[in-house]
């Protein structure tokens, strides 16, 4: 397989993956990328695909399945800079950087033949409200805010708004509350309400893929796992993560 694509988007991507796992399987069809993982802690799915639509060049004789050290990938995709053309060529042994930049540089590693080929499914849940943002930033911005206060964030929707909420020791509290006029919100005619809290630090890791999408979706139930769509050009990140447990 063999891809070309700007700098940028291929850093963005695993930046983002990295912060949930370390070592995945990427998949490789004539579509496009797809990789699917969980940490070692369970608590954070992530699903990654990458369109064929993405890449300037993109040439694939048969599906591929390959193991990746996504800390090692890193390593070299972040000596690129954002307009930089970046090469990946993968074979069942070796996986290929060329960074076409001011000069061209390339890399090479072994591809990894000890990581599981798992298939994780993700759970059918039924999510009674549907947030759609426009700027992703935000939802980042407000973690910054909530950190301060404590280590759970109470995310809530009713008809009227989306509430996100923390409250620490039992004298800080913060607050952001968006209207329907700033946000797309849909919500069950049945439900009045629907809330979750959730780790801080989980929802930190996954609110990283800001600077290279421009819609994010969530989606929330009642105490049930969060799921939050990225969608970029070419690229859509979606992942799961687990509720806070009262007792934790």
């Amino acid at each position: 397989m063999k891809a070309v694509c700007e700098g940028k988007y291929l850093r963005g991507v695993f930046e983002a993956v990295g912060k949930i796992v370390n070592t995945a399987i990427l998949k490789a069809s004539e579509d496009g990328m797809k990789l699917r993982a969980m940490n070692s802690e369970h608590t954070i799915l992530v699903d990654m695909e990458l369109e064929k639509s993405l890449f300037e060049d993109y040439e694939i004789e048969e599906d591929e399945s390959i193991g990746i050290d996504i800390s090692q990938l890193l390593k070299i995709l972040k000596r690129a800079k954002k307009d930089d053309n970046i090469t990946l060529e993968t074979s069942k042994e070796t996986i290929k950087i060329t960074i076409d930049g001011t000069a061209e540089r390339t890399f090479e590693f072994p591809a990894l033949a000890d990581v599981e080929e798992d298939e994780i499914k993700f759970p059918e849940l039924n999510y009674e409200a549907e947030i759609s943002i426009e700027d992703p930033s935000v939802l980042k911005e407000i973690m910054k805010d909530v950190e301060i206060v404590g280590n759970a964030a109470v995310l809530k929707a009713t008809k009227e708004e989306f509430i996100i909420q923390a409250q620490g020791n039992g004298y800080a509290f913060s607050s952001y509350k968006a209207a329907p006029s700033n946000i797309s919100l849909n919500l069950d005619e049945e439900a009045e309400e629907v809330k979750s809290a959730f780790s801080v630090e989980l929802l930190k890791d996954v609110l990283r893929a800001d600077k290279f999408i421009y819609n994010a979706k969530v989606h929330l139930g009642n105490d049930i796992p969060l799921k939050l769509e990225y969608t970029g050009p070419g690229i859509k990140l979606t992942y799961l993560i687990a509720p806070r447990i009262e007792n934790e």
